[in-house]
């Protein structure tokens, strides 16, 4: 049996605070001041105005802050480099770009979402800065940092950012400090770029015509939607009536289906010269609904009308159709595909480099379905005098829809004021009268 006093020491060395680690956690005077470091700040996010063909590009603000505790670095030698870096991530079990295969085990068996092989990220654009003196707002007393503000023109035919199961575009802004001595300095960050398209016209009208009948719909909707929104339909079917001798068979839409649905697709393939092995080419779509309803229209509806002008009436429907905020709608991408065609070094795969193309779109429809009964009236009292249930039809059509970013608040100004300008001076059509000849 121990000893009291060796319990009491026993005691005291269990409940006291090891100063062995204090001391291991500890920071030395010399190591308090860091190295000098990049710090990127950007504003909100640039909004491409129009088509990828038409639009003039978005600016990208922000400002820059440059940390030197130690004060190495020289403004008036500074160099910064911005550069725009696209990166594709496509969901898929395969290698697609011909190479080995991009797992972390031989043995590992992944579902494509979990598995995305990345192609290497391309630079876009960049824009170089060699005289940065000029922009830096100064070393404040008693701070140990340089800041500039930075604005950059993001050109306008670049592909809007979008997520989806299949696929990912992404823009990663890097900048790269150099000075005159000394290791550069790098720091990145993500940009989402998004694209607001403005409707030529307030709606848009689609026509259908369909087979083995007279009918013909005609229906009209927004030309542009916004995601998560809700937008209203006017459905208008021509040449329902078939006139008889002594009947008038009227065709009419007893009830209607609409659904929205999202289409991603993504296609990519290889080129290569002869005699040697090539990528593996990839193509893989997918639709999802992101919204759906009913509308019940044949209840509660006159049994008796006027039919001496019934000869071309027309049926018309009108409904609401709303998006579900819990779908994350994307809106339409169009990736352009000489933007990421890369050249691929040859690998164990291949002898020689080849050149791959990658295509990414992103669109939507409104497909539209709607049940027609037959119903018969008489020619003279104008009455119902028989509804042909066995005879129902089904006809359906589907829309292409435009889905895009909302513009923003000032953009109804820009776009009026773009409208009053004065042309340009290569429109000009003659030299405007000399002043002495015109004056009296």
């Amino acid at each position: 049996m121990p000893p009291p006093i060796f319990k009491v020491v026993k005691s005291q060395f269990l409940n006291r605070k090891p100063e062995l680690q204090v001391l291991s956690t500890s920071i030395r005077p010399s190591e308090r001041e860091s190295s000098a470091n990049l710090e990127l700040r950007t504003l909100s996010s640039p909004i491409m105005i129009g088509r990828a063909d038409e639009s003039p590009g978005a600016m990208l603000s922000g400002h820059i802050a440059i940390h030197d505790p130690l004060g190495t670095i020289v403004a008036d030698n500074l160099r910064v480099r911005f550069s725009l870096f696209l990166i594709i991530k496509v969901a898929s079990t395969s290698p697609i770009t011909g190479g080995r295969k991009l797992s972390l085990h031989p043995r590992d068996v992944t579902s494509p979402r979990e598995r995305e092989p990345q192609l290497p990220p391309r630079e876009v654009c960049h824009w170089d800065v060699d005289d940065i003196s000029r922009l830096l707002a100064g070393r404040a007393e008693g701070t140990a940092e340089y800041t500039f503000e930075f604005s950059l023109h993001i050109p306008g035919h670049l592909s809007a950012s979008t997520q989806n199961s299949l696929s990912s575009i992404e823009y990663m802004l890097t900048v790269t400090a150099t000075p005159s001595s000394g290791k550069p300095l790098h720091t990145n960050q993500p940009v989402q770029i998004r694209r607001a398209v403005l409707p030529e016209s307030t709606s848009t009208v689609g026509l259908r015509r369909y087979p083995d009948s007279q009918l013909v719909s005609k229906l009209t909707m927004p030309a542009v939607i916004h995601p998560s929104s809700e937008f209203s339909v006017q459905l208008e079917l021509q040449g329902t009536n078939v006139q008889g001798q002594w009947t008038l068979m009227r065709q009419r839409i007893d009830e209607l289906n609409w659904r929205v649905e999202e289409i991603e697709e993504v296609k990519s393939s290889s080129e290569a010269g002869a005699h040697h092995c090539l990528g593996n080419p990839y193509h893989k779509n997918s639709t999802r609904k992101i919204g759906e309803g009913i509308v019940r229209v044949g209840r509660d509806r006159p049994t008796c009308f006027d039919i001496s002008g019934a000869t071309n009436s027309i049926e018309s429907v009108g409904f609401r159709v709303a998006l579900s905020p819990k779908a994350r709608v994307a809106c339409d991408v169009e990736l352009d595909p000489d933007l990421v065609s890369s050249v691929t070094p040859g690998t164990d795969r291949t002898e020689r480099p080849y050149s791959m193309r990658m295509r990414i779109s992103v669109s939507h429809r409104l497909v539209v379905e709607f049940n027609v009964v037959e119903e018969l009236y008489d020619n003279k009292t104008g009455c119902l005098v028989d509804r042909i249930k066995g005879r129902r039809r089904m006809y359906g059509a589907s829309y292409n829809l435009v889905i895009t970013e909302r513009p923003p608040s000032h953009m109804d100004l820009m776009v009026n004021s773009e409208r009053e300008m004065l042309p340009r001076y290569c429109q000009r059509d003659e030299e405007p009268p000399a002043y002495e000849i015109e004056a009296t």
